[in-house]
């Protein structure tokens, strides 16, 4: 018998061989399991079998050294092969570790790119800034669902394939708003304006039926998403919902920090803060993603992960709205109009990479006429395949204006230093020589006062509204909708706000 093939069965190589690799098959085979459950990524599976070939290699040479007790001598030449084998697979799993984040701006910057225009008549009409979810693409890429007009109305969801001309309507979905796919594509699922219920239509045949009727969750609804488990989750004006997507009874799933309406919110249509927008079910079913607004500032929303099975609720990304998970560890979301991407890690969870930015001029809901629309909900959509449709158009904004001086004689002329932009609840100093107004949305205002004799404007406060002029024009007593209350302040600023 050969020498070599004597040492080999002396050491029992290929019985150390086979055994390894049986348990190497069952730690991977389990690792697969409850990769969907579970939020184990692609990537952290590569690492697995890196690992798991380096060691293959670190067990053999164990074997050679050891199969024999006291008759094995490492030589310098053995020691070297021995460290360039852990020095391979050292290097293995930093590529597998770092290509993904290294590349991120890649992954997301690369595209073909396609621009249709939604038909306008009297069937269809055009696609407005909305405040809810107005386009969303199926999971496998080939189809988008979208609603025309304004806000919820009389005309139905229209489902198109992108490779059809035209899209259809789909009859029985008039009313109905803010659709979103099954995972499979088959149902598309939407809320009716109506009749206050959850309902779902198959795409091929246009069956519809109710999942869930519930009028007084209907009234906040604001975001839904369709999970791997059959559960689909919402967000309503008391927080998270959770409902089977066969049919049954809503059940509140994360309910909002208890929340009072303050002095400041004297408009009808402004809403207590916190609220919860735009859940999305990720990880197979076990993790929530949604944004949390905190005031009428874009700047205040949060995106927020929530575990069902710990029932921990992390803030993930400050300043972001509308969060969406493709890639396993990749996550989209918009701030102020910009669609960004980050690397995730949702057992953490956190952001491992980025943020970057990838699209701008994003339509998004935010700086609207009221809280109600006010919602930070961004248009696009995005499939498992790798597709995103997005609607451009930025945040709403407001309508514009040019403030007009007009003296006694009746003769009009444009006061200094106001540009166009949204202005409301003029005041002119006792004095005559200064004005103070509101500037900018209405859901979160800024106080400034402009000179008249001068030109020259200055921003007092961010979110407040309302101010006027105490009689000596000293100082301006105005509402707080950042803090709520009335305040009052210098009218030149300095020292703050106090209440």
């Amino acid at each position: 018998m050969h020498p070599i093939i004597e040492k080999l069965k002396k050491r029992k190589l290929v019985q150390w061989a086979l055994a390894y690799l049986a348990g190497a098959v069952a730690l991977y085979s389990a690792l697969e399991a409850v990769a969907g459950p579970w939020p184990i990524t692609d990537a952290q599976l590569r690492i697995v079998q890196v690992l798991l070939v380096a060691g293959l290699l670190i067990a053999l040479t164990v074997a050679w050294y050891h199969g024999e007790r006291g008759e094995q001598r490492v030589t310098g030449i053995e020691l070297l092969i021995l460290a360039g084998i852990m020095g391979l697979g050292a290097i293995g799993i930093r590529l597998v570790t770092s290509g993904p984040a290294a590349s991120l701006g890649a992954q997301v910057g690369e595209a073909s790119r396609v621009t249709f225009t939604i038909p306008v008549g009297e069937s269809r009409g055009e696609v407005r800034h909305q405040s809810r979810i107005a386009v969303v693409f199926s999971p496998t890429g080939d189809a988008i669902a979208y609603k025309a007009g304004w806000g919820p109305n009389e005309r139905p969801l229209y489902h198109r394939a992108l490779d059809d001309a035209e899209a259809q309507a789909l009859v029985g979905t008039e009313w109905g708003y803010n659709p979103f796919y099954s995972p499979d594509g088959a149902w598309l699922a939407f809320f009716s304006a109506d009749d206050g219920a959850l309902k779902r239509i198959r795409i091929s045949d246009g069956v519809v039926e109710t999942i869930a009727q519930d009028p007084e969750t209907h009234e906040g609804v604001r975001g839904a998403s369709w999970g791997d488990d059959g559960s689909i989750v919402f967000a309503g004006a008391a927080g998270l919902y959770q409902v089977e997507a066969s049919g049954g009874e809503p059940e509140l799933l994360l309910p909002i920090p208890a929340a009072t309406l303050s002095d400041a919110m004297l408009d009808d249509l402004v809403e207590a803060y916190p609220r919860y927008y735009q859940p999305h079910v990720v990880a197979g079913g076990r993790m929530i993603l949604f944004h949390e607004l905190n005031s009428g500032d874009p700047a205040d929303a949060v995106i927020k992960v929530h575990d069902r099975r710990t029932r921990e609720t992390t803030t993930l990304v400050e300043d972001a709205a509308d969060p969406r998970i493709v890639r396993d560890d990749v996550l989209l979301f918009v701030r102020r109009g910009t669609l960004m991407a980050a690397k995730v890690d949702l057992r953490g969870p956190r952001v491992v990479g980025g943020p970057i930015e990838v699209l701008d001029n994003v339509m998004q809901a935010f700086l609207s006429f009221n809280t109600m629309t006010d919602t930070g909900v961004g248009q696009f959509a995005t499939s498992m395949t790798g597709h995103l449709a997005y609607m451009t158009g930025g945040m709403m904004g407001e309508g514009r204006s040019e403030p007009i001086g007009v003296d006694r004689s009746g003769a009009a002329e444009a006061l200094p230093d106001m540009r166009p932009r949204s202005y409301g609840y003029f005041r002119v100093s006792p004095d005559g020589t200064r004005l103070v107004a509101n500037e900018g949305p209405t859901t979160f205002p800024e106080v400034w006062v402009h000179d008249l004799t001068t030109g020259v404007a200055q921003r007092i406060y961010r979110g407040g509204s309302r101010a006027v002029w105490s009689p000596d024009g000293d100082r301006l007593v105005f509402v707080s909708r950042k803090e709520g209350g009335m305040h009052r302040i210098r009218s030149d600023g300095a020292g703050g706000a106090e209440r």
